[in-house]
């Protein structure tokens, strides 16, 4: 059974979104919701707008979990390093299953340790989601990993995030690792739009 609210419950101002083409043109934006109106919402623009589509998914962060909206765009005033967009949702929200979280190529520097332990080791993680990363290893030892403890930069800030690592591929030169975040939804949501902010730039 699908959950779903009526998109005004969860369109909040100062909510951080996530926006993408509902088209194949694969374009991608974050912005920070401003006004919500009877039938529009007001969106600040926090990254580039590439999204060539009039027709958009708007995912946004709740304490109940992470949500998606279909949207049309309305207007589109663009300025130097940003701008605003006023959006028409159109219908109620719907609850984004964890596991089927959307993934996104990225190439970021993280460190990580096991909770309780001491050493950082090194890695790339090399894709995310609001639900979890893959990171790549490139000096493994040989050491049990359950409950970790990430640590990223994204531009001046770093974050440490709890995860799990729920698999793990073992090779010559290289380990990879599945990590499941476990740290609360709007503060995942609220670093995965910071790090999609930041490599779109």
């Amino acid at each position: 059974m699908i959950d779903y609210v009526p998109w005004r419950n969860i369109m909040l101002p100062d909510s951080i979104i996530v926006m993408k083409s509902a088209g194949r043109d694969g374009g991608m934006t974050v912005g920070l919701i401003d006004k919500v109106g009877r039938k529009t919402v007001g969106i600040k623009l926090l990254s580039d707008w590439d999204i060539g589509s009039n027709q958009i998914d708007i995912s946004v962060a709740t304490d109940s979990g992470l949500y998606s909206i279909p949207a049309e765009v309305k207007k589109v005033n663009l300025v130097d390093g940003g701008g605003y967009v006023t959006l028409i949702p159109l219908s109620q929200a719907a609850k984004i299953d964890k596991r089927k979280a959307e993934r996104y190529s990225i190439a970021l520097p993280v460190l990580f340790k096991p909770v309780g332990g001491d050493t950082f080791y090194e890695g790339i993680m090399d894709d995310i989601s609001w639900a979890g990363c893959r990171i790549i290893w490139s000096s493994p030892d040989d050491i049990h990993l359950g409950k970790i403890i990430l640590r990223i930069k994204v531009g001046k800030k770093v974050e440490d995030i709890l995860g799990r690592v729920v698999w793990r591929r073992r090779g010559e030169e290289k380990d990879i690792l599945g990590v499941e975040f476990l740290e609360h939804t709007s503060k995942l949501f609220r670093v995965f739009s910071d790090i999609v902010e930041t490599e779109n730039k």
